[in-house]
């Protein structure tokens, strides 16, 4: 029987087999689907959870030191930001707004907010924020090694976040809530830290996908066995309710990777045999995926988000007050 640990059902709920498959290990997980809220978990939590986050891991490497990558990023990411400048509009023209301002776009912070990530890894995602003007940053995360201070001004802890005090404006986790073992006690932490009128922004992938029906367990954003939680809207709804939250918005941001990690997990081939952060990270794998592929996976994507269908969403809670 597998009880969920969201809802707290235990009829009726579906198990799979999952593998690591971004490095390749193809260890099998089992996890169950829950048949009221659809929350996916993990049957069982693994006894050491860090042997599966080896060095290299995307959230665990440093900021890029090179001058002349951080002089042209300040640049765009200022522009982005409402700093107009003319070396900005021209790399905006070329890529388009910088992400952060995305997500930023319904949190109502300005330069001067307090902003807290939780899960930040070694501060990347907040260095990029510093270098497009923000200024009161702060990282926490028990995987890094060490505290430690980067950029200005940002300080990144080795804590959980049930040991950090102080208040803030917007309290962010990007792609970490579902790598986390208690999200009920992290969501009322948060409710704890969170100003009166600030925001919890969750970005997550979610169930309920058409790439989740159409991969199963070849879906991509599985993840096993870090993802020990995968959410649906009904389970963050659950979880708000029961940590002093409504959800004020849901925004479906899915793109192609839904398609063409899922693709690669179908033929076993490990993410990391990519070129993941390339502007074309399937050039090796043209006999799978062609450009025309990706493109039409980019649009498809699209239309999924509109329909509430894109494999992930960012989640916009405010504290019932």
């Amino acid at each position: 029987m597998h009880k969920c640990r969201i809802c707290g059902n235990s009829d009726n709920n579906s198990t799979f087999e999952a593998e690591e498959k971004m490095f390749g290990t193809m260890a099998k997980f089992l996890y169950f689907e829950c048949s009221t809220c659809h929350c996916i978990q993990i049957s069982e939590f693994p006894d050491d959870l860090s042997k599966f986050y080896p060095g290299g891991y995307f959230s665990l490497n440093l900021p890029d030191s090179n001058i002349f990558k951080k002089y042209f990023k300040r640049k765009w990411f200022r522009h982005s930001a409402g700093h107009k400048n003319l070396i900005g509009k021209f790399i905006s023209s070329k890529r388009g707004t910088a992400l952060f301002n995305v997500w930023l776009k319904y949190t109502n912070v300005n330069f001067n907010s307090s902003i807290l990530d939780v899960g930040s890894g070694q501060g990347l995602r907040l260095y990029e924020l510093e270098l497009a003007g923000f200024n009161n940053l702060t990282g926490v995360d028990p995987n890094v090694e060490c505290d430690s201070t980067i950029g200005k001004n940002i300080k990144v802890y080795k804590k959980y976040l049930s040991e950090l005090e102080g208040k803030y404006d917007l309290i962010m986790m990007h792609y970490s809530f579902e790598h986390m073992p208690n999200p009920k006690d992290i969501m009322g932490d948060s409710n704890r830290l969170l100003n009166d009128d600030g925001t919890l922004l969750i970005r997550i992938p979610v169930t309920g996908s058409y790439v989740w029906e159409k991969y199963g367990n070849n879906w991509v954003q599985l993840d096993a066995p870090r993802h020990l939680f995968i959410h649906s809207k009904q389970s963050m709804g659950i979880l708000a309710e029961h940590t002093g939250f409504k959800i004020d918005r849901i925004i479906y941001d899915s793109t192609d990777f839904q398609f063409w990690g899922s693709i690669l997990y179908s033929n076993n081939i490990p993410l990391t045999a990519t070129k993941l952060f390339s502007s074309d990270p399937m050039q090796d794998f043209r006999h799978l995926i062609s450009k025309e592929d990706m493109k039409n996976f980019a649009e498809q994507s699209g239309k999924l988000n509109k329909e509430s269908r894109g494999d992930q969403a960012s989640f916009y809670l405010r504290k019932n007050v």
